[in-house]
């Protein structure tokens, strides 16, 4: 009995001895752009030994628990969220990019710069920061669902003209809904590069995440792993382009 129960503390130690520190960090819920950004950082982390556990929740909220130090940073988000976000510190290496476009039911609109989107009725989703701004500083309206999927949702039903979103998270939303008769703009309206951020109290950590994330991009692999997402999930044929 003795040894048995020696055996199961030796078990139990080992793996507290192998399993590396874990860092938990929050994203956007119902995001397929973020899944890219998660691997990404899975791998970086990985380099270093650190293992992530991930929350998903609502867009805002998983800025405010990072901010609040409820998790231990964002996956990734645009550059400037720490300007409003005084707790999170951004590791300067792009580990994603946001590819902005118009997604519509309706035949003919032409929507080929954000200027053009004046006078139609615009969806988008909450916390979606670089949208609203480039929005409201033309000040167009728009309504801004809580999920990717309301927002492709309320496209569908004829309660917006155009949905601006990521080009990943409109067409992960139209696919598993099974939703037919919406097109995706042939052009972007926006690259943005998508940056990780970690509450300052990591700070102690960030120069050795922002290394193993600098070899990544030297080494092609950030952009390997987003072209090998996009690539396994989406066939260019099954997506409507339209030639606004």
């Amino acid at each position: 009995m003795r040894r048995m129960f020696l055996t199961i503390l030796y078990v139990v130690f080992s793996v507290k001895i192998y399993a590396g520190p874990q860092l938990i960090l929050s994203t956007a819920e119902g995001s397929a752009v973020q899944d890219i950004s998660i691997q990404v950082l899975q791998e970086a982390y990985a380099e270093i030994g650190y293992e992530l556990q991930i929350i998903r929740t609502a867009n805002v909220r998983s800025l405010l628990l990072a901010n609040e130090g409820r998790t231990d940073g964002e996956v990734s988000r645009v550059v400037g969220m720490e300007v409003e976000f005084k707790n999170l510190q951004r590791v300067p290496v792009a580990v994603n990019v946001l590819d902005i476009r118009a997604f519509t039911k309706i035949p003919g609109i032409d929507v080929p710069s954000w200027e053009s989107l004046r006078g139609y009725n615009v969806l988008s989703v909450k916390g979606s920061k670089q949208v609203e701004l480039r929005l409201t500083e033309r000040n167009i309206n728009c309504y801004y669902a809580a999920q990717f999927a309301q927002a492709i949702n309320m496209l569908y039903a004829g309660r917006g003209d155009v949905a601006i979103l990521p080009d990943v998270n409109g067409k992960q939303a139209i696919k598993e809904q099974g939703l037919s008769g919406i097109v995706m703009a042939d052009e972007s309206l926006e690259k943005i590069n998508l940056y990780h951020y970690l509450n300052t109290k990591h700070a102690a950590i960030m120069p050795r995440v922002e290394s193993a994330l600098r070899r990544m991009q030297l080494r092609g692999r950030i952009k390997e792993i987003r072209e090998h997402y996009l690539k396994s999930q989406y066939v260019s044929t099954e997506w409507p382009i339209a030639d606004f």
